[in-house]
């Protein structure tokens, strides 16, 4: 039986959904077992597998994890060393999320060729003594931007600027779909099935755009009316169908 534990210490900014979802609907599918739980404020999955899926189970977690890194760890990077007063906090979260996925790649890469997936891994103590390289290279761009806030902020050169790393970073999934309902937001697919759901409080429209930004589809069909604010940064990737409500 191949075993293995992650965990990492709980954040708001920083949760490990993403990543546990899809290991968890891997193990399910290799008929494994799991235990996902949040114990003295660190969020813990441990998962057992039969020893004729270690390797894909393996590689599976390694991806997942490089993925957790190179974006959800960035954009917790910047939202707690990049202050920027001249943006609302819908919109401070599109540029942390734009930054997030601007040059991806070198970034997974670097953390796929020092990630060695051990019996139990603690993924703050990986990222704070394994990846210092990442560290400095997302330092330098904090740097830059405060450098250049002043001259950008007051002519709406902080959004442009986002739109533009939107536009140079590669299309990750062809089309996805977007509705408000009672309880909050959804992201779904075409064949109706929800990916990720959002509860209507104050960070869902911020939580939204930031999934959504992650996702970067080439189509966004936004099927509410109450969803004006993702036209302006996402432009021409948005198309209206509301007689999909």
């Amino acid at each position: 039986m191949f075993e293995v534990t992650i965990s990492d210490q709980f954040s708001n900014f920083c949760s490990m959904r993403n990543l546990t979802k899809n290991i968890i609907n891997e193990v399910s599918n290799c008929k494994g077992l799991y235990v996902h739980e949040l114990v003295n404020g660190r969020e813990k999955l441990s998962i057992a597998v039969n020893d004729k899926f270690t390797e894909f189970i393996r590689s599976r977690i390694k991806d997942e994890i490089v993925e957790y890194f190179s974006v959800e760890y960035k954009y917790r990077y910047f939202t707690e060393n990049l202050k920027i007063p001249f943006l609302d906090e819908v919109s401070k979260s599109a540029f942390y999320s734009a930054l997030a996925v601007f040059d991806k790649d070198t970034d997974k890469k670097y953390v796929y060729d020092n990630l060695c997936l051990a019996n139990e891994l603690y993924l703050d103590s990986f990222f704070n003594f394994r990846l210092p390289l990442l560290v400095d290279r997302w330092a330098e761009i904090v740097q830059l931007v405060i450098d250049n806030v002043i001259q950008l902020a007051p002519n709406k050169g902080l959004i442009e600027m986002m739109k533009f790393l939107l536009k140079s970073s590669p299309v990750e999934c062809d089309e996805v779909y977007v509705k408000i309902v009672n309880t909050g937001a959804m992201i779904f697919n075409a064949r109706n099935e929800v990916q990720f759901f959002f509860q209507n409080d104050s960070n869902m429209l911020s939580s939204l755009i930031h999934q959504l930004i992650t996702l970067l589809p080439k189509t966004i069909v936004v099927c509410s009316n109450q969803l004006e604010c993702l036209s302006p940064i996402f432009e021409d990737r948005i198309k209206q169908k509301l007689d999909l409500v």
